[in-house]
């Protein structure tokens, strides 16, 4: 039985970002790793509400649909989360969804290509 006093070891691999070009100005690549706890953590949204940025720092509001919306009735939702970042994080979440839409838009591309040709 695992000791509850020690934490367990990360699930996931330690991960390293790609490494830059070497040069006089490269700077070195995070590493990252996952917590033991990352899992405890996740949450589930259904979109974000608004970005806000005051004092260097961003908040993200994410939402979850409580009422799906009709003809008749607008869709409702609650806020419930608030994602609290640094600038420079924000700059890091872009990037990581600049990239997803990428892989998104040329796996679409690929797949249309592919009934086209069927």
């Amino acid at each position: 039985m695992a000791d509850p006093k020690k934490p367990a070891a990360p699930t996931q691999p330690t991960t390293a970002a790609p490494q830059a070009d070497p040069g006089k100005n490269a700077k070195p690549q995070a590493r990252t790793s996952y917590s033991p706890n990352a899992t405890d953590q996740t949450v589930y949204a259904d979109g974000v509400q608004g970005i806000a940025v005051m004092g260097g720092v961003a908040r993200i509001e994410l939402y979850q649909t409580i009422v799906p919306g009709s003809d008749k009735q607008p869709e409702q939702r609650v806020i419930t989360h608030r994602l609290v970042m640094p600038l420079a994080g924000l700059g890091d979440l872009s990037k990581a969804l600049k990239s997803v839409g990428a892989a998104l838009q040329q796996a679409s591309e690929q797949r249309s290509k592919e009934k086209k040709s069927a």
